[in-house]
């Protein structure tokens, strides 16, 4: 048996996996990318996505989307406000400015998976609803954090007293 990585470019890769929601199956994935840490950890922790029906599923404030991005992109994030069909969403691990999608780019909905390296959850998981809580509520926080550290990191760096 060999452990050899096939890479494939996103657009294929995503265009099977709408294929699969299309045809009812839930389509399990591995996380790629930092943006939705400490939730979701980068080539360790699995996400589990059924097809988004607007009929049996309402999108709300808390709720993690696989949807198609401005730029055409495809990204999981997690929506943090919703007025009308405007979602605003934003990676748990991002500091920048929201997302804004229509309802219409949502793709698909996570239902299950792994998260902290490897906990099992459902989406009616309460660590993991509380875990988005958590995330949406200390965004203000983490904001200012990561802000200042950056800012004190330049000054340093110009005083030559950090690399």
């Amino acid at each position: 048996m060999s452990n050899a990585k096939i890479v494939v470019p996103n657009e294929i890769f995503f265009e099977r996996v709408e294929e699969l929601l299309d045809a009812g199956q839930r389509v399990r994935l591995t996380a790629k990318g930092y943006s939705m840490r400490p939730t979701l950890k980068h080539c360790v922790d699995e996400i589990e996505l059924v097809k988004y029906a607007p009929a049996t599923h309402e999108l709300k404030r808390g709720d993690v989307v696989l949807f198609v991005r401005a730029d055409g992109h495809k990204c999981v994030h997690r929506i943090v406000r919703r007025q009308g069909d405007v979602l605003y969403i934003r990676g748990d691990g991002n500091i920048g400015p929201f997302e804004i999608a229509r309802t219409g780019d949502v793709i698909a909905l996570i239902v299950a998976g792994t998260m902290f390296g490897g906990r099992q959850f459902t989406a009616s998981d309460r660590l993991w609803i509380w875990q988005g809580r958590l995330v949406m509520a200390a965004y203000p926080v983490l904001y200012v954090y990561r802000r200042t550290r950056r800012f004190a990191g330049r000054v340093l760096r110009k005083l030559h007293l950090r690399k």
